[in-house]
């Protein structure tokens, strides 16, 4: 590592509902940080879009904001780094700004093109052509950019590339329009990160919108000379291709510190797997992303409700719909629950991910009786949340052999602390919680750091950037009855699985 003395590390994440940004220093602790909401917009059911100038705005806030307490600490910002959530869909005009709204990884409008898709795309076409399983769902681009082309043809033949959130952010930073493979996956191949013509073409799409693709860890470009003016950051900083918002957070999480060891980003949703040698079945029921290192894979899935179904559940029960009642509150009414309760709750409110792959899934109360109260609904939410995370982890190890030792959860899902111990529980091994909750933005910091050579690999940058907080034990006493729970829930769940 070389020595920098002052020197900052700045870390983007352009999330669901905010832009979080923090510098850090090379051994990790924080200088400075800033977060800025945006809305979702629902107009229509099934649809969630957002406005992607909203990104820009929020990320020039807080830039400023992060900027000015570095300088006022006497540091001097190296390098920066970008993550962000996917799969979005962010057309651009030739004048680098939005043509339509932002198409989130919410929507699931487009359930008749998935359909289509599913019936002219066979798993062996898509393979070839996407360089890996690329779902076909709603909820991914090839079913969203078939929608665009059939509902919105005016916005594609005004668009000039096809960007995600955080691709946005960067050309708005650094004049450049790229994107990393496997935050365009679906609009180019993952491995190659180059288009296929005849593909996007079945989908209606110009192959000229698809992006150039980088490395997550290279260099797009610098700060631009009007950026440096509006922010405050030098000109010429350079400004790393990013990653998404879940390997970022895995990087942030500490995980590569124990070659045995899972990783559990959680937060609106939870991303969980392992970082495999051994390539896994190629058409498997999760995600196979190569890592920053040769040889090394990746292997997890998304699920697409968990600390939303503990915020659904607590403006539901607690402060009434749309109160935005914290997760806190809802652990505190779960920890009132008296004794032993049997009702399951299946977190399925929007359809689910990984590892069943069903938009029309739909959640669920099982084993119900008349003693069950709000306190046990709020503990069974808890628990369901956590046999999410176990089933996808049960895939990750099935599908690569890997024993699990322990697991390394991060984000905003890590901070409670009946949650925390309920998933050790579940999990039946140790839970590992880093210092710092929020690891997209360490992560796309320790991206930086490699970028600017501050870091000779990602192992050492991890070493030396991420602490550790608390170890959380499971309890032996629980295992039984959750996993009887555990076993009501898998049943429910392949159930619900698309045969």
């Amino acid at each position: 590592m070389r020595a920098q003395a002052g020197g900052c590390l700045v870390g983007i994440d352009i999330g669901t509902g905010s832009c979080k940004v923090a510098a850090y220093d090379l051994s990790g602790r924080v200088v400075a940080e800033a977060s800025q909401q945006y809305p979702m917009a629902r107009p229509h059911a099934g649809w969630a879009e957002q406005d992607a100038m909203d990104y820009w705005t929020a990320a020039v806030a807080c830039l400023r904001g992060v900027q000015a307490g570095v300088a006022a600490r006497g540091g001097r910002v190296l390098g920066i780094g970008t993550c962000g959530q996917t799969p979005t869909i962010v057309l651009v005009g030739a004048d680098g700004s939005p043509v339509r709204p932002a198409i989130t990884w919410q929507d699931t409008r487009a359930l008749d093109e998935s359909a289509e898709l599913r019936s002219r795309l066979s798993a062996d076409d898509v393979l070839r052509t996407l360089g890996m399983a690329v779902p076909l769902e709603p909820t991914y681009p090839p079913a969203q950019l078939l929608w665009l082309s059939r509902h919105d043809p005016d916005a594609v033949r005004a668009a000039a590339v096809i960007l995600q959130p955080k691709d946005f952010v960067n050309l708005k930073l650094t004049g450049e329009a790229a994107s990393d493979p496997w935050d365009s996956k679906g609009v180019v191949n993952a491995k190659t990160g180059l288009p296929d013509p005849a593909y996007l073409a079945l989908l209606g799409i110009p192959s000229a919108l698809a992006p150039r693709c980088l490395g997550a860890a290279e260099v797009l470009g610098g700060v631009t000379p009007e950026v440096s003016t509006l922010v405050d950051v030098p000109e010429g900083v350079p400004v790393t291709t990013g990653w998404s918002d879940a390997l970022c957070s895995v990087l942030g999480s500490g995980s590569l510190r124990d070659p045995a060891a899972a990783f559990d980003v959680s937060g609106t949703s939870e991303i969980v797997g392992v970082l495999a040698t051994s390539r896994p079945p190629a058409r498997s029921r999760l995600l196979v992303a190569p890592f920053l290192e040769p040889g090394w894979e990746l292997v997890y899935g998304p699920t697409q409700t968990s600390g939303d179904a503990v915020r659904w559940f607590g403006d539901l029960t607690i402060g009434g719909a749309g109160r935005g009642v914290s997760a806190s509150r809802v652990e505190r009414l779960a920890g009132r629950a008296a004794g032993g309760s049997r009702a399951v709750f299946v977190p399925y409110l929007l359809g689910e991910r990984a590892p069943i792959w069903n938009t029309l899934a739909r959640g669920a109360f099982l084993g119900l009786s008349r003693a069950d109260g709000t306190a046990e609904l709020a503990r069974a939410v808890l628990e369901g949340v956590a046999f999410s995370v176990r089933h996808v982890l049960d895939t990750a190890v099935e599908i690569t052999g890997k024993a699990v030792s322990q697991v390394y959860l991060s984000g905003g899902g890590s901070s409670g602390g009946l949650a925390v111990q309920v998933r050790a529980d579940v999990l039946g091994v140790p839970v590992t919680v880093p210092t710092r909750r929020e690891a997209a933005t360490l992560g796309a910091a320790v991206l930086a750091g490699l970028a600017v050579g501050a870091f000779a690999s990602p192992a050492q940058a991890v070493a030396a950037m991420v602490g550790i907080e608390r170890v959380v034990l499971p309890r032996p006493g629980e295992a039984l009855a959750l996993q009887e729970k555990y076993e009501a829930y898998r049943t429910y769940a392949d159930s619900m699985t698309p045969h």
